[in-house]
């Protein structure tokens, strides 16, 4: 099963999640910064921005200068993106933004930003990542182990994955691909970091659409969030095919 999380704009969806009004930091006015600039944004506005089109997370804790620049000049760097179909969405209590792309209904636009794309594995990882981050203190590090995300997964693992090497190989795919959404960052051996922007990504509304899909696929329908069965290719099954004859039934 692979699910895909439609983007949301969350600036004001929930609890501390705020927007600075305009003017409200009292940008000062562009000037030319080379010969034949037409740019209109600050200097130090273009140094958020260009940050931001390179990563897709900026936290406070590890850019301070920046994450302080950026909401000096909030206005100006979401215009900015908004004029790409990006939106930014900003936790000031977490001190995190997060890039996601905007889909506008009916207007042709490009895509680029990846969409957050999570098979059954990541799902789960993701879910319990997000749980973690909520019960911790604003502004603390949360960390999770390789065993306590192996034992998450075991009870929605089918019964045809039979043995370790065929569950390392999934698990070691869902690690993967928060990492690379930068929603995880790996801290030393098997112990991965939760950014906070995970806290942006699965909103309230999308971890109980999310919820409902790993406990009742068949019930849960809608625009925000879509599932398609999870299918594997000829290697991969040769692969599990070829773990088992290795492994046995090793569980």
């Amino acid at each position: 099963m692979t699910s895909t999380i439609a983007d949301e704009d969350v600036r004001d969806g929930e609890s501390g999640i705020e927007e600075a009004g305009p003017g409200v930091h009292g940008e000062q006015d562009s000037v030319g910064l080379f010969d034949g600039d037409t740019g209109d944004a600050p200097s130090d506005a273009r140094t958020v921005i260009t940050y931001l089109v390179r990563n897709r997370v900026l936290t406070g804790r590890d850019e301070p200068d920046l994450w302080d620049l950026l909401l000096v000049h909030e206005q100006t760097v979401l215009r900015h993106f908004h004029n790409m179909f990006v939106d930014l969405s900003i936790n000031r209590v977490w001190r995190v933004a997060y890039k996601q792309q905007l889909e506008p209904a009916g207007v042709p636009h490009n895509k680029v930003v990846r969409a957050v794309t999570m098979t059954l594995e990541a799902s789960v990882l993701a879910l319990y990542a997000r749980e973690r981050v909520a019960l911790a203190v604003p502004g603390e590090a949360v960390v999770i182990k390789r065993a306590d995300a192996r034992s998450q997964m075991e009870p929605y693992w089918p019964a045809q994955v039979h043995n370790k090497a065929a569950k390392d190989k999934k698990l070691n795919a869902a690690l993967d691909a928060l990492s690379n959404q930068d929603l995880l960052v790996k801290v030393g051996d098997d112990r991965w970091e939760v950014s906070p922007a995970i806290s942006l990504v699965l909103t309230a509304q999308a971890i109980a659409r999310f919820t409902d899909l790993l406990t009742a696929p068949e019930a849960a329908h809608g625009p925000a969030l879509s599932v398609v069965p999870d299918t594997e290719t000829d290697d991969e099954q040769a692969d599990d095919d070829q773990d088992h004859e290795d492994a046995g039934d090793e569980s």
